[in-house]
């Protein structure tokens, strides 16, 4: 039986490449499948991965927080979903829980990196096997002979993943620390989403204040204003006055943090820095939170 083994990324890779090793030691006449180490020199990778794809029985993907999001990673479940039944196809969840998975990961049947959830998925592929089966007793005493092996291996992996992302984290030596954000990503991702809502609200409130502009003007058959402090007179004429001016909805997404940031009475060098961090050039950073501390003081 053939099995091929979906990887991303380097912990995924270290546990894809332990399951090559393990699979056939417990079940002798299983057939893994790694690319990284089944693709001879020379060949056609995408072509060589695809043919794989179509002619695999099993698949298992080793899924971690790393690659949870990976395009790869989704075009492989994907590609496997044609090929075998949903039954045949298990994530490995390695360093993530049952709620963690998203999109097209979660129509699977998951199995965590344990020895009871790892038993069932080697009793699920032996009990599908058309020749070599091994029947139940002889079944568990490979496994438990085996086992210890691969969950050494794991835990190593882990081992080695949480020092890789010490090492990320920590400056390097000689240089000092820029600041960096310590924030989790999970909250980075909710204040973008808050500032994407600021964003849909101002655009929405906007669109909705030029409607009555324009229907108040078409019914007394005067020019309507389109620079900027006409207009904005014309708002507060309506009663459409909030505490963004109405040109803010041209901002980019790094205008927009910076300009919930100041208007929360954040001090500018500090939001200067974050923006700094994210990515933004210094000279840019600097002319975003100058222009908007300018508006700001114009009202």
């Amino acid at each position: 039986m053939k099995v091929f083994i979906s990887w991303s990324g380097q912990l995924s890779h270290e546990i894809a490449l332990g399951l090559r090793e393990w699979l056939p030691s417990v079940v002798q006449v299983i057939v893994p499948y790694v690319s990284s180490e089944d693709i001879t020199k020379g060949s056609q990778w995408f072509a060589h991965v695809a043919t794989e794809l179509e002619q695999t029985d099993f698949g298992v993907i080793c899924l971690t927080k790393e690659n949870l999001r990976s395009p790869w990673i989704f075009f492989e479940a994907g590609a496997l979903s044609k090929s075998v039944s949903r039954s045949h196809v298990s994530p490995l969840l390695i360093d993530l829980s049952p709620s963690d998975l998203q999109g097209p990961l979660v129509q699977f049947q998951a199995v965590m990196p344990t020895e009871k959830d790892m038993f069932k998925l080697l009793n699920t592929i032996n009990a599908d096997l058309q020749s070599g089966r091994l029947d139940e007793p002889h079944l568990q005493k490979s496994f438990a002979r085996w086992w210890p092996d691969f969950d050494s291996q794991i835990q190593d992996a882990k081992k080695r993943a949480v020092q890789r992302g010490r090492r990320q984290a920590t400056p390097h030596d000689g240089q000092k620390d820029q600041g960096t954000d310590s924030r989790s990503e999970r909250a980075v991702l909710e204040e973008v989403l808050q500032n994407t809502r600021l964003i849909a609200q101002s655009v929405l409130e906007t669109d909705s204040s030029l409607k009555e502009i324009k229907a108040r003007h078409q019914d007394d058959n005067t020019p309507i204003a389109l620079d900027p402090p006409n207009l904005c007179s014309e708002l507060e004429r309506g009663g459409h006055v909030t505490s963004r001016p109405i040109h803010r909805s041209r901002y980019t997404e790094a205008e927009n943090y910076a300009l919930k940031n100041l208007e929360d009475g954040r001090n500018p060098k500090e939001v200067i820095a974050s923006l700094e961090r994210n990515g933004i050039p210094q000279k840019t950073a600097i002319e975003i939170v100058r222009e908007i501390t300018k508006d700001l003081q114009r009202g």
